[in-house]
């Protein structure tokens, strides 16, 4: 959660101050503070930016092609006789990455 406040200076005043949530899932603290807001008199807007389940489809399709450039071609590594910790190494590495690149797209979609 974030929080940004408008203050006038020269009157020592808030004039605004809004609270961000940044979360896909809505908890009880969320509800409570949106409850709170309503009681004096603040209002509550919620952004529908997409969640993290609604780009699903789209992150899996971006990855499927990132992997047609990406992924190692174990088969083919074998039969030019790389050795198989290379291969393991080259695996392993393209996996961490491969999770990288899936948190990217995520937070760009929901951003």
């Amino acid at each position: 959660m974030t929080a940004l406040f408008d203050r006038d200076q020269e009157k020592d005043v808030l004039r605004n101050a809004t609270l961000v949530w940044e979360s896909a899932k809505k908890s009880t603290l969320l509800e409570d503070l949106k409850a709170w807001a309503w009681e004096v008199g603040a209002k509550a807007v919620e952004d529908r930016a997409p969640s993290a389940e609604e780009v699903t489809d789209e992150v899996e399709q971006a990855l499927r092609y990132w992997d047609i450039v990406w992924k190692p071609n174990v088969d083919l590594l074998r039969a030019q006789g790389r050795p198989n910790a290379w291969i393991e190494a080259d695996v392993k590495r393209w996996k961490r990455q491969r999770q990288e690149r899936r948190r990217e797209l995520i937070g760009q979609a929901t951003d």
